[in-house]
């Protein structure tokens, strides 16, 4: 049957059975043109004249525009695949996420009070929610769909979500603390009271940083 030959710049880099179409080239560098050309040889060994042309690798870095339409569309978050943010065309604010692979935009609240504040993790999506009061936590995923992760009194906000845990700023006490749950135990436990103010939390794994005003000014603490 007919073979291909391929050239990159002049050299061969393959030859190709004519039912093999992928072709993977290594190494090359990004936002550069180079030449192709393509021979194809029968039984007999004749050889066609050249299918040339350039092919562009893309920038190191693109910028694309993944979300755009009426209102405004802020604060992202992004885990894996998964981009969830903040979007007001429709009322003061919803959560919406963008599937990276299936091109699928999804709205994920719809509740006429406030949603803010989302952060993914494995599919898991959580935010800050005004429907009850001035602020408590709400998660969805595709399994459990919408639920209430504490809406306890005062103000719970500020949300970040790795794997089974979540962790936010929490008011309850009259000042800012910090306040967790596990999904794998559906428990809630505090991760710090003190009696000054702790905001500003994230979580790695099982390692839970925020910041904390007790020494008079700001420092950054942390734990397991």
């Amino acid at each position: 049957g007919i073979k291909y030959k391929v050239y990159m710049e002049g050299d061969s880099i393959a030859f190709k059975k004519f039912y093999d179409r992928d072709l993977y080239v290594e190494d090359l560098e990004a936002g550069t043109s180079y030449f192709f050309e393509v021979v194809a040889i029968d039984e007999s060994g004749n050889l066609s004249e050249a299918l040339d042309g350039y092919l562009s690798t893309r920038p190191s870095f693109v910028v694309d525009t993944l979300v755009f339409g009426p209102g405004n569309q802020k604060r992202p978050d992004i885990d894996d695949n998964l981009v969830v943010w903040w979007d007001d065309r429709n009322d003061d604010g919803d959560i919406w996420s963008y599937d990276l692979i299936t091109d699928e935009i999804k709205r994920i609240t719809d509740d006429p009070r406030v949603q803010y504040q989302p952060a993914v993790s494995d599919g898991r999506i959580v935010w800050t929610d005004n429907r009850n009061d001035v602020g408590d936590i709400y998660m969805y995923d595709s399994v459990l769909q919408e639920k209430a992760i504490c809406i306890a009194n005062g103000m719970q906000d500020e949300p970040a979500i790795e794997g089974n845990i979540i962790v936010w700023r929490d008011s309850r006490s009259g000042n800012f603390d910090i306040y967790m749950y596990d999904l794998s135990t559906s428990q809630e436990s505090p991760v710090c009271t003190h009696q000054s103010n702790q905001v500003s939390p994230d979580v790695t794994k099982d390692f839970i940083v925020y910041a904390d005003d007790r020494n008079g000014n700001w420092d950054v603490c942390g734990g397991m």
